[in-house]
């Protein structure tokens, strides 16, 4: 899970900070019918969600006799219902450092706070 920075306050106690959600993303969902291979990225869950984008790792994996480049990112954000554990997303960086990215969800995250979800992290790959 993503580590929270530290922060010293003026009596001496250290807390967690909050996340600072600085870039913003447009999510779509699958909107393929019954689980289609090919899925159909057309219907718009979210526009301009603020969030924390992180480039995890990033490498290349040898497909027949092809090298395919692949990265992984997690998005964090706040709770939004519309995507669930196996829900099929298509994130569109549309502002900061990685500004133009489209990425594609393949974990969910939800942290809780008092049994209620709370922000999400979604863990995503290039294609």
């Amino acid at each position: 899970m993503q580590e929270y920075p530290l922060q010293q306050s003026a009596s001496g106690t250290t807390r967690r900070a909050t996340i600072a959600k600085r870039d913003r993303v447009t999510i779509h969902v699958d909107a393929a019918s019954g689980g289609s291979s090919n899925p159909s990225y057309t219907q718009l869950l979210a526009a301009r969600v603020p969030a924390e984008v992180l480039q995890v790792s990033g490498g290349e994996q040898i497909r027949g006799k092809q090298v395919e480049a692949t990265t992984t990112y997690v998005v964090s954000i706040d709770y939004l219902p519309g995507i669930t554990l196996d829900q099929r997303c298509q994130i569109t960086i549309i502002s900061g450092v990685y500004n133009g990215t489209v990425i594609y969800t393949h974990r969910v995250h939800f942290e809780t706070d008092r049994s209620r979800p709370k922000n999400m992290q979604l863990h995503c790959r290039s294609r």
